[in-house]
């Protein structure tokens, strides 16, 4: 999955290790230049989401849950479990700090 950040400096792609790599695509240093690197799921991670402000982000994952983040911080500040099969999509709610999450168990939960 990839993501870009509101402001289009930056993008939040999934690694192949369960991790969530946040990349600087136009800054003063070399394009490409990785940022931060996020490490909390068990499983491959899925799905990506900014907030509205892009200062917090949202992952779906194989593992069954969704971790939103302080992206500053590079900090887990919720889990949130409840689906019964893989995570594979996320988003924020419009005007909301409320995730949206669909999983392969044809559920979604807010």
């Amino acid at each position: 999955a990839v993501e870009f950040h509101p402001t289009l400096r930056n993008v939040l792609a999934t690694a192949s290790d369960n991790t969530c790599v946040l990349w600087d695509i136009c800054g003063a240093g070399p394009a490409g230049r990785r940022l931060r690197c996020l490490h909390a799921h068990g499983g491959e991670v899925n799905g990506l989401a900014f907030s509205e402000r892009g200062t917090a982000l949202a992952s779906a994952s194989a593992d069954q849950t969704c971790i939103s983040w302080d992206l500053e911080r590079g900090e887990e500040t919720m889990r949130f479990s409840g689906h019964e099969s893989e995570v594979y999509g996320v988003r924020f709610v419009p005007k909301s700090e409320s995730l949206l999450s669909c999983s392969f168990d044809r559920s979604i939960r807010l």
